[in-house]
């Protein structure tokens, strides 16, 4: 018996090593595959990082050279833009001095060359003053419905959707600009003039327009293209439902141009045009304004 006792313990020992030493392979494997998987992972982050640092090289060098290009574009346009401002500088230095001598003599006396590279500016002007059309007919009113407009006094007045209020004035103004200035008090209107050929300016029918929203103002010289002397019409289109505005025509009279309104024998003087446009209001006549 003893001898079988000391059998079944050594077989009980023997299972129990066969089973501590399977457990040991088990965890051994565990272990060897858990390390094998924490250095693929850790191989694989290595490679992104890898990656990830090529990608920012390559930007980083891409940049450079964006940044090195967007530059040299900057310094061009940079170059271009200070060029085209010495050229309106002259420009504007060349029409100045066209203005101003014709303000001194009635007359465009500057040098073929600095006439030079004004083509844009022959497009509005007549560059050649004696141009100007001073005809006896061009004094004539040819819209007696108009409201005679007073000089350098502003009027209100108000017009309906989609019709027109016409002023007018009468001028030999052979020296200084005219002004007309349009401010819409309610609502939406536009400013449109035309010269003697043109005595119910429109939107599509004038010679000058203004149709920017708040203040409209249109500046006029005796060189602009289209300028005569004699009757200029005024037109104002109610762009809104209704519009109530002023207008105001402002120029200085010169010794020239009273001389020729006088020879014209017209009624040209700031008190009768007052006068007929107090007597317009009155009758009711279209376009009435209020002088303030």
């Amino acid at each position: 018996r003893r001898g079988e006792r000391m059998e079944v313990a050594h077989e009980r020992l023997s299972l129990a090593r066969e089973k501590i030493a399977d457990r040991a392979r088990e965890g051994a494997l565990i272990a060897q595959m858990k390390h094998d998987r924490f250095v693929r992972k850790t191989q694989m982050t290595l490679r992104a990082l890898d990656n990830r640092a090529r990608e920012l090289e390559q930007k980083e060098t891409t940049s450079h050279f964006g940044v090195e290009r967007i530059a040299a574009e900057k310094y061009k346009v940079q170059k271009e833009s200070e060029a085209q401002r010495l050229r309106l500088m002259e420009k504007r230095t060349k029409v100045r001095n066209l203005v101003d001598s014709f303000r001194e003599t009635g007359e465009f006396k500057l040098a073929e060359e600095d006439i030079r590279g004004l083509e844009e500016i022959e497009q509005l002007v007549d560059l050649n003053s004696s141009a100007v059309r001073n005809l006896r007919e061009d004094f004539v009113d040819r819209n007696k419905a108009a409201v005679w407009l007073p000089q350098n006094q502003e009027v209100s007045g108000h017009v309906v959707g989609d019709s027109y209020k016409f002023f007018k004035i009468k001028q030999a103004n052979t020296r200084s600009r005219i002004t007309i200035v349009l401010h819409a008090l309610e609502g939406e209107c536009e400013l449109v003039i035309g010269n003697g050929d043109c005595e119910t300016p429109t939107r599509e029918t004038h010679t000058w327009n203004a149709s920017n929203l708040l203040e409209k103002k249109i500046t006029i010289h005796p060189f602009d293209k289209g300028f005569m002397l004699g009757m200029l019409y005024i037109g104002v289109y109610g762009a809104s439902q209704h519009c109530k505005f002023d207008l105001i025509a402002k120029w200085k009279d010169d010794k020239e141009g009273l001389h020729l309104l006088s020879r014209r024998g017209t009624r040209g003087t700031q008190v009768e045009r007052i006068s007929l446009s107090a007597k317009h209001e009155a009758q009711g006549g279209n376009g009435e304004g209020e002088v303030r």
